[in-house]
């Protein structure tokens, strides 16, 4: 289905196809999308960073995932940061202050340019896309 998808897009044009947007790091799922030649039809590879731990983390994983991308023959592929984000209320794990939100979200900015981001998503406090 995503090869079809990939054709009609490409026919349309300017399109970019963004995958899988999962959340977290989760390298088995990567390597099976990436053996079923996901990555011959995407532009870029769609990863919800969110954490429990500060942002600085993220970057061990990105590290992986260039890696695991190089072995597939992909070492430049982009990786898009679709969403990511730490929430202020409810019962989440990454759950933290207003304040530690503000000093957050520059840092992972700042994360995401430095591992090679192309692109960020971020939920503001009222939930909609920045």
């Amino acid at each position: 289905m995503l090869k079809a998808v990939h054709s009609a897009a490409k026919e349309v044009g300017g399109v970019e196809l963004i995958a899988p947007g999962i959340s977290g790091f989760d390298f088995k799922f990567l390597e099976e999308t990436f053996k079923l030649d996901m990555l011959n039809c995407i532009d870029a590879v769609s990863i919800h960073p969110c954490r429990s731990t500060n942002p600085e983390t993220v970057s061990l994983d990105y590290a992986k995932l260039r890696e695991v991308l190089a072995s597939y023959g992909f070492p430049l592929k982009p990786i898009v940061s679709s969403e990511w984000g730490y929430c202020t209320s409810g019962s989440y794990d990454n759950r933290v202050s207003i304040v530690t939100q503000a000093e957050y979200v520059v840092r992972m900015f700042l994360i995401n340019i430095m591992n090679g981001g192309q692109r960020e998503r971020f939920l503001r406090l009222e939930r909609r896309w920045i």
